[in-house]
């Protein structure tokens, strides 16, 4: 059993080019679609996740 990868791993670039591709089928705003690009590598590049910390 591979213990090492309990979680999953999405590349981050195609992360954001799926939730861009939603978004435009959701028929939002091309500008605001174009915006998020950035802002989910920002957000994506600046988080620190920590789990069960006691």
């Amino acid at each position: 059993m591979d213990v090492s990868s309990v979680y999953t791993n999405i590349p981050q670039d195609e992360g954001i080019q799926a939730c861009q591709e939603f978004l435009r089928e959701l028929a939002v705003d091309p500008q605001l679609v174009d915006d998020m690009g950035p802002i989910l590598s920002f957000v994506l590049n600046n988080n620190y996740f920590t789990f069960n910390l006691t």
